[in-house]
């Protein structure tokens, strides 16, 4: 079952307008004492569950793209989504931590999940002028555009 704050973005939608799931990875292992590259750092157990509870809330929804970061964790957290869906997930760099989110075109309507981290995800919100004051792990930001690329609305889903 959708949150409440995700209730609204239901089919069916507008076909003119675009969503955007800004989905930020779920729970990994602790960066201070992960000793190998930080982009193969893992889920955790907890990571693994708020990624299957992402896939069960947005799995029906009609996704019509999954992007992730090329870190492992943000892949785990996206993958059971691409099962639900049966779409690949495209490895995105514009998604790195680090890294300036690039938007889909707007022409593509329809429903965009993208996976990223607790630093792009907020400079994103932050461009688009959207005043926000939580991104947990695990967490969703939602985007509806118009076709031009505005932002029309924006909500908070927590993580599960």
């Amino acid at each position: 079952m959708l949150t409440q704050q995700a209730q609204r973005f239901r089919f069916p939608m507008i076909e003119t307008m675009q969503t955007i799931l800004l989905i930020r990875h779920a729970k990994a292992e602790n960066r201070e004492t992960w000793a190998a590259v930080d982009e193969l750092r893992p889920l955790t157990p907890v990571g693994r569950e708020q990624a299957l509870t992402i896939a069960k809330k947005w799995g029906g929804q009609g996704i019509k793209s999954i992007a992730s970061s090329p870190a492992l964790r943000c892949v785990q957290t996206v993958q059971p989504l691409a099962t639900a869906t049966g779409i690949d997930v495209a490895i995105d760099p514009n998604l790195r931590e680090g890294a300036k989110i690039a938007l889909p075109d707007p022409k593509h309507t329809g429903i965009h999940a993208l996976c990223g981290h607790g630093d792009n995800i907020p400079a994103l919100l932050d461009d688009l002028a959207i005043i926000w004051d939580d991104c947990q792990k695990g967490s969703i930001w939602i985007l509806e555009r118009d076709g031009k690329g505005q932002v029309t609305e924006s909500s908070y889903v927590p993580p599960a």
